[in-house]
């Protein structure tokens, strides 16, 4: 069983958005956050505001994704 990332614990609500943003302003790797190098990118340049913008876009994809899968 793989360990969940701070970013899949966030956006299933085990861990608060501070707690979230506590990880990324100490300085952890993007790839330990569980963030693709873009997206800690994004939210470098726009903070905190950029974290829903991810999670948005990543329940957007798996959308997509699952949409895909039965067409």
């Amino acid at each position: 069983m793989s360990q969940k990332t701070p970013i899949e614990l966030y956006m299933q609500g085990d861990i608060s958005k501070s707690e979230l943003l506590a990880l990324v302003i100490e300085g952890a790797p993007y790839n330990t956050l569980g963030l693709t190098e873009d997206e800690y990118a994004l939210f470098q340049k726009n903070g905190e505001l950029a974290i829903d913008d991810i999670i948005k876009a990543r329940k957007l994809k798996s959308e997509i994704i699952d949409k895909a899968k039965v067409f």
